[in-house]
Parts: structure tokens; sequence; C-alpha cells
């Protein structure tokens, strides 16, 4: 197999997302970003009134893969952009919500008669949305790398030296 052919395969490994141009990569990332950051922000007050704040876990979950999605796919340019599109959606709906009376995104009140998941869900949401993706500045670059189905078998298979190293240590039959 040609080095050309050996490429076009391991390229078509990857998601559709991965195989586009730089500047695609980084639309998506941005786009991403955007619908991640208002998806979230519409969905982290679920269950909260109950005190099992389970849309909170799940819109922090979905903007750390995105976050993780975007370094992976496009590197820290794409993840910066990523970033400042999904902080820049939660933020506009947090002003202009304000400015209108209609919350999306509530913070800053206390009462006897709310449970605490209620009060303090949208302290969470603001700033858990940007700490945990940045969370991810600190992991090394491996960790964002897609495995490809040449990758997998390259690892899977035995490497000979092993084989060789596993029968020296094995005591000789007589």
């Amino acid at each position: 197999m040609s080095e050309q052919e050996n490429n076009v395969s391991v390229n078509n490994d990857l998601p559709w997302s991965y195989r586009q141009r730089t500047w695609v990569q980084y639309l998506i990332d941005v786009l991403a970003g955007i619908a991640f950051g208002i998806i979230g922000t519409l969905g982290h007050r679920m269950g909260a009134a109950y005190s099992i704040p389970y849309g909170l876990v799940l819109s922090l979950l979905l903007v750390t893969l995105g976050a993780w999605s975007a370094r992976s796919r496009s590197g820290t340019i794409g993840y910066a952009l990523y970033l400042v599109a999904m902080t820049g959606a939660i933020y506009m709906i947090a002003t202009h919500a304000s400015n209108s009376g209609d919350a999306l995104l509530v913070v800053g009140f206390n009462s006897t008669t709310l449970p605490f998941w209620s009060q303090k869900v949208g302290y969470f949401w603001f700033y858990g949305s940007v700490i945990l993706p940045l969370i991810l500045l600190l992991f090394p670059r491996k960790f964002f790398r897609m495995p490809t189905e040449r990758t997998r078998r390259v690892t899977d298979a035995e490497d000979p030296q092993d084989s060789q190293k596993s029968q020296n240590l094995q005591p000789n039959a007589v």
C-alpha cells in the first residue's frame, strides 16, 4: 500500500468533522461552542428544584466533552475558539435575560423557602462551564488523540521483540 493510500485509509477512520479543512474545523468549533452554551444554559436548572441537579451535571458534561472534541479536532486554537464562543453565548444569555426581566441564568439570591440547588445552580453553571473545560488544558496532547483502526491494529499487534524477551524468561524445557 502506498503512502497516499495509507493516509486516505487513516483519514477515513476519523469522524467527519476531523477530516475537514482547518477553517471548517474552526467553524465547527465556534458553532459547537455557541450551541453547547445555549443548550447548557437552557438545561442546567433541570432537577435543581428537587435537589437533584442532573441538568447541571449533564450540561457541564456536554461543554466539557465539546471542549475535548474541539481540542482533539483542531488543537488549542480550535479549543480557544470553542471556549470563547461557548462562554460568549452564556454571557449573552445572562446579560440579555437580566435586561428583559426574564432570567434563564438565575444567580445572586437567597431564600429560606427554596432548596440549596435552586438558589446556587446558576453559580455552579456559570463558573463550572468555564473551569471544567479549562482543566483540560492541563492534560497532555496524547489525551486528545483520536484512535483510528490502523493505530489500534499497530498497538494490538504483538511486538516480535517482546515475544523473544518472554521466551528468554521462560525456563528451558529439559
